[in-house]
């Protein structure tokens, strides 16, 4: 078992996981200095006990989950680490968002790849009003109540899959036009 607190690529150094990486028990950092020097193949998990961000805050798009690449959510901050509309994370199409925890989505603002709720211990309900971009969004367990109300509007691209036992609501908005009177 390889033992991981903080770790830092340098401009220079790429890495590639294709296999399995977990943080657990506690705050770990896994950085680079450049945008897609950190390339996942494989997966990664925020598991049990992990505390805040994994990929730290500062360079954007530097941690890159490419197509058939996983990323686990079951505690700690939220992966795209940076304020929005900037991420430290890129989920490219063909990845997958996991969200197994307890803990709120960050959605305002964001972009996945494929978003799977598979968390039965409740409900989720990400907020926000910047848009979120989802290519394919599942519910496997649990409630998920979509509560972002971004304009221009959120984007779901593909499929929306809901398992039996299950839940999706998505918050009403209404749109008010002002009439001007002469």
């Amino acid at each position: 078992m390889l033992l991981i607190r903080y770790c830092t690529y340098t401009q220079t150094a790429t890495g590639n996981i294709a296999g399995s990486m977990t943080f657990s028990g506690g705050g770990h950092k896994l950085t680079a200095s450049a945008a897609s020097a950190i390339i996942f193949s494989g997966t990664f998990t925020a598991g049990s006990g992990f505390s805040g961000n994994p990929f730290g805050t500062t360079t954007h798009n530097s941690v890159v989950f490419q197509s058939g690449s996983t990323y686990i959510y079951m505690a700690g901050g939220n992966p795209f680490g940076a304020g929005q509309p900037n991420s430290v994370v890129v989920f490219q199409t063909g990845s997958l968002y996991s969200h197994r925890g307890s803990g709120t989505p960050s959605f305002s603002g964001r972009t996945y790849a494929d978003f799977e709720l598979d968390y039965n211990g409740g409900t989720i309900s990400p907020s926000g009003t910047s848009a979120v971009s989802i290519d394919n969004l599942t519910i496997k367990q649990g409630t998920m109540n979509f509560n972002t109300t971004g304009i221009p509007g959120h984007s779901i691209k593909g499929n929306i899959n809901i398992y039996t036992g299950a839940t999706l609501n998505f918050k009403r908005r209404i749109h008010r036009q002002n009439k001007l009177s002469r």
